[in-house]
């Protein structure tokens, strides 16, 4: 179910024709970032629905979680160091839509940090084993889902209509500095 955001039926959400360089950015890595949680989601579906597991069913689920923390780690700092950050100016940070997506990173880190921390461990049986992991990734597949959409309908419309073009200017600058960062 979504969550309410507080004090957002003050501001008009509609949908703008066109975003600033920088929310573009972010609405544009939400594509490839779902393709990849829908192949962990189908990845974890299918571990839960069997009897019986593979070492390698497992490390191939390990796999594409290793390649999704990268991309969502660099896409998750550029809300959260810069974007959320210029925001909390305009609407603060309490009980608003800044403290629900900060809330709903922080379960997905704390789920895909439980992943990679089962993941090594020695857990004795394969089935249980798996299944807690996929657990763990259907948790980030759902909280990340119902995020990217309350921030593609209403915390994006919400930064293009609210920041200036400076902080506009200054947000794809830090993009670019967090990217290069990561590299």
């Amino acid at each position: 179910m979504m969550q309410e955001f507080q004090g957002c039926a003050s501001y008009d959400l509609q949908t703008p024709t066109s975003y600033c360089e920088a929310l573009s950015e972010l609405l544009e890595e939400h594509w490839p970032l779902r393709e990849q949680m829908n192949a962990l989601k189908e990845s974890a579906m299918k571990i839960k629905r069997q009897k019986s597991h593979s070492a390698g069913e497992i490390d191939g689920l390990y796999q594409l979680m290793r390649r999704f923390k990268v991309e969502i780690d660099l896409h998750s700092s550029k809300e959260e160091d810069v974007l959320f950050e210029m925001m909390v100016k305009h609407i603060g940070r309490q009980g608003g839509p800044i403290a629900v997506m900060e809330e709903e990173h922080s379960r997905a880190k704390q789920h895909i940090g439980y992943f990679f921390e089962k993941y090594g461990m020695d857990k004795g049986h394969p089935v249980e084993k798996a299944i807690e992991l996929a657990q763990h990734v259907l948790v980030v597949y759902q909280t990340l889902t119902e995020h990217f959409m309350k921030e593609e309908q209403i915390l994006f419309p919400m930064a293009e209509k609210l920041l200036s073009k400076e902080e506009k200017e200054t947000l794809k600058d830090q993009f670019l500095q967090i990217k290069i960062s990561m590299i």
